[in-house]
């Protein structure tokens, strides 16, 4: 009897039909954690970038802004992204090299829409929103999920979930 080196068509069908069964399962799954995952990603990006802003108010006893940068787009006003300036004013269009600029954030993935009713939040010397108006963000999944960031009147941010019916 001869001794066989490597393998047959047959098992190479049969192996290959098992990996295209396997991958055709695990995919869609992989699909809805890695959009959980870019919206967790987008949210702490917000969160960071508020505790950020109200921080350096405390802290400089001074308004500090968290602003769009492209507050063009009414749709997805925050989401080309964000920055923290040192300044009490709507200013999108200030470089990030300036020194009023502390810093810049970008724009979440293109699957995902962040918006709001306002294109800027600004926080008083005592970490406090100078409107003296929660601000709420949402960020979501079109049709899925996603986040919603509510800034309370003391500058204090907070996250809960949107369904697919409170993302659009």
């Amino acid at each position: 009897m001869r001794q066989q080196q490597g393998i047959t068509l047959v098992e190479l069908l049969i192996t290959l039909t098992i990996l295209a069964i396997l991958v055709g399962v695990v995919f869609p799954g992989f699909q809805g954690i890695l959009a959980r995952n870019n919206i967790a990603t987008g949210a702490n990006s917000v969160l960071l970038a508020v505790n950020l802003a109200r921080g350096e108010a405390v802290r400089q006893s001074d308004p500090t802004t968290l602003v769009a940068i492209d507050p063009s787009d009414a749709t997805n006003v925050w989401g080309p992204g964000w920055q923290v300036l040192t300044i009490a004013a709507n200013a999108p269009d200030i470089p990030c090299a300036a020194p009023e600029c502390l810093r810049q954030f970008e724009g979440v993935s293109d699957a995902l829409t962040l918006h709001s009713g306002v294109n800027f939040v600004q926080f008083n010397s005592r970490g406090g929103l100078a409107a003296g108006v929660p601000v709420l963000i949402d960020l979501c999944n079109p049709g899925v999920s996603g986040v919603r960031v509510t800034i309370s009147v003391v500058g204090r941010a907070s996250t809960s979930d949107l369904d697919a019916v409170q993302c659009p």
